[in-house]
């Protein structure tokens, strides 16, 4: 079964963590050097993703763009500064799609991004309003749903499989709404717990997200792979944050060993493949 690959194209300082903290430092680029390597990875595989890019990240570095699109791989919208929906509001996020979308056609003329996911899964209740702006501006896809609560983020009564989202409430279902893709969640009894990306794909053993992604797809669910460049890149930075932050962004890391295995054993390609150009949505019956 095909599952779905992605990646948030972002630097190593865009996390909130470091986002909220009151350090200083140099906030240089690291992001070519820790994404070469992926996508040497995915060629010697011969496996297509989908790279969620920050918008800043783009307009810095156009060539790195034009690799990720001459190998075939989708092109997704990760906000324009990575500033979660909750820091924004609906004009300054309207701004940030219309600058990214003129920047796209500029530079890719052509191109165009199919899908969204908010920084930090920042779409929840709160930040409803941003449904009907990505709608309106043409975007097929959101994947900004994290149906689970975190310390940081969560939408827990949101559906764990796809769903066209309603324009008030993104945990409620809607006949002709946006569709919405969750990432992976495995339920135990009450509880929701995510295992194919950030601390939880690093913290937990290859054998255990093996089994999960197994029984994911054995229930007819694509798993949902989420990555950033900074967690498989050996020099990234770790900086003196609380014991918490330092935990949830440096454990782990780095992580391309685990991603390879994974690429070893399981079909990987681009969300829009798996979701919008599949059989993968007659399972999900009448929300389609």
């Amino acid at each position: 079964m095909l599952n779905a690959l992605s990646f948030d194209l972002e630097e190593w300082y865009h996390p909130e963590a470091i986002r909220k903290s009151n350090l200083r430092f140099e906030r240089f680029s690291q992001v070519v050097e820790a994404t070469t390597p992926l996508l040497n990875l995915l060629r010697q595989y011969q496996v297509k993703a989908t790279f969620f890019t920050v918008g800043e990240v783009a307009e810095a570095h156009p060539h790195l763009i034009e690799h990720i699109l001459k190998d075939g791989h989708e092109l997704g919208f990760h906000g324009w500064s990575h500033d979660p929906l909750w820091a924004l509001t609906p004009k300054s996020f309207t701004v940030e799609i219309e600058r990214f979308l003129n920047w796209q056609q500029q530079t890719f003329p052509g191109v165009r991004s199919p899908g969204y996911r908010a920084p930090t899964f920042s779409l929840d209740q709160t930040t409803a309003w941003a449904v009907r702006i990505l709608y309106e501006h043409g975007f097929a896809y959101d994947a900004s749903v994290f149906p689970a609560r975190t310390w940081l983020y969560g939408t827990p009564e949101a559906p764990l499989h796809p769903y066209t989202m309603s324009f008030d409430n993104p945990a409620e279902v809607m006949e002709n709404g946006l569709l919405e893709i969750p990432m992976s969640i495995f339920p135990i009894g009450n509880l929701r717990i995510g295992f194919t990306g950030g601390l939880y794909l690093r913290a937990l053993p290859f054998a255990i997200v093996k089994k999960l992604i197994q029984h994911t797809n054995n229930i007819g669910r694509a798993a949902i792979l989420y990555i950033h460049p900074w967690e498989t890149y050996s020099h990234t930075p770790r900086l003196s944050l609380s014991p918490g932050g330092r935990f949830v962004l440096y454990h782990g890391l780095p992580s391309f060993e685990k991603l390879e295995k994974l690429l070893q054993v399981f079909q990987f390609s681009p969300m829009q493949d798996v979701f919008l150009h599949s059989a993968q949505l007659k399972i999900y019956g009448k929300l389609f």
